[in-house]
């Protein structure tokens, strides 16, 4: 985290590089919060896993095959995912 250049002395031309640590004062609101946020990371990350991985598994049989590698190709699949009926959604 980047922090603030402090003067030791007007005379004197060292810097000294401070930083802070902030930290949440979580309730039982924010908790969940942040739980429902890392669950659903988590399952956005598996869902690219799984779709690398079985991209991959077509690539062997099949060298025409793309695999999704860019961080855009995963973030278009998730949108497009989404929006399927495997998502439970029409």
């Amino acid at each position: 985290m980047p922090g603030f250049v402090v003067r030791v002395c007007e005379t004197d031309c060292m810097a000294r590089q401070t930083s802070f640590r902030f930290t949440v004062a979580a309730t039982t609101a924010v908790d969940a919060a942040f739980a429902r946020h890392a669950g659903v990371a988590r399952f956005a990350y598996n869902q690219c896993l799984r779709k690398v991985k079985d991209r991959r598994d077509a690539q062997r049989l099949d060298r025409s095959v793309d695999v999704l590698w860019s961080g855009s190709s995963l973030v278009n699949h998730i949108n497009t995912w989404k929006r399927s009926p495997t998502a439970g959604r029409t």
